[in-house]
């Protein structure tokens, strides 16, 4: 049931024109009217007073109840939706779920096979070691000619194994096939030593971010290109640090600098390069004692 209703401001005019008794006996007509009391006054001077208001309590009433049920409908309807969309989510949530279950399912039977595979054939778990430390090893070379080196045996960088299961391998590993360069295996270690005796900032730390970075240029540069970049941080007096470097007086390069692909292809190309030959510091010449004999002579 409705709680409130309108009264218009233009009744004043019919109200003011009443004996005050009977605005009183008006007022509780029309609350009685609102809260579903029909009175018929005997009074014909309320009867002419009340029927303006009336009928304007009516209208209104009929607005709401229309408004009401319109607001049902847009209601109604947007619970239907509600509860459609619902329905299409839990329908995809079931469907998502048979194929996780599917691909568990298809995953277990994968890795029973491969399982199967391994115990049948041994061979080729050892051929896929190999091949698996190939690429390890592979993935990284550099330092002068010592540092590149070719070798079908990856596991071992300075010396060859001898004892039976190495002997074994070498037997059961395929050779490459014919025109396929042997696999290049890179000395970590040589490399820095290389590059530290060249660069007057030394790698202390070697991080998997280094790693990446220098692999990097591996893949795109030859191993003469690399050497060639190194030996100019001695030669070049900007990168060791002898020439004037006006703004630059701190910086230093490093092997982040030096093995960023930008300013490694700038050394590479001689853009840090001398153009004028060094100069040799003058000897200063050996200051003679005043009191030799032989100082004479001289002046």
């Amino acid at each position: 049931m409705k709680k409130s209703f309108l009264l218009y401001c233009d009744i004043i005019n019919v109200v003011k024109k009443l004996p005050k008794e009977k605005v009183g006996e008006l007022f509780i007509l029309i609350l009685e009217f609102v809260n579903g009391n029909e009175i018929e006054p005997d009074d014909v001077l309320l009867q002419v007073a009340f029927e303006p208001i009336k009928n304007s309590l009516i209208r209104d009433k009929i607005k709401y109840e229309q408004i009401v049920e319109t607001r049902r409908e847009a209601g109604k309807k947007g619970g239907e939706a509600r509860v459609k969309n619902l329905i299409e989510e839990e329908e995809k949530l079931k469907q998502m779920q048979a194929i996780a279950s599917s691909c568990l399912a298809n995953e277990a039977n994968g890795k029973q096979n491969l399982a199967n595979q391994a115990d049948s054939d041994s061979v080729s778990d050892s051929v896929s070691d190999s091949d698996s430390d190939s690429e390890k090893e592979r993935d990284i070379p550099v330092s002068d000619e010592t540092v590149f080196t070719t070798s079908t045996n990856l596991e071992q960088p300075h010396e060859l194994k001898t004892d039976e299961a190495t002997t074994k391998q070498k037997k059961e590993t395929p050779p490459p096939s014919s025109g396929a360069p042997p696999p290049l295996k890179f000395d970590y270690d040589k490399f820095l030593e290389f590059f530290n005796s060249h660069c007057i900032v030394k790698v202390q730390v070697f991080s998997d971010v280094r790693k990446k970075l220098l692999n990097k240029i591996i893949a795109k540069y030859s191993k003469e290109q690399i050497i060639t970049v190194i030996k100019k941080l001695k030669t070049s007096s900007f990168l060791n640090g002898t020439a004037e470097r006006k703004g630059h007086d701190t910086w230093k390069p490093d092997f982040d600098w030096v093995f960023n692909e930008k300013y490694f292809v700038k050394i590479l190309e001689g853009k840090y390069d001398d153009t004028k030959p060094q100069q040799q510091p003058k000897q200063q010449q050996p200051q003679r004692d005043y009191l030799d004999p032989s100082y004479g002579k001289y002046v």
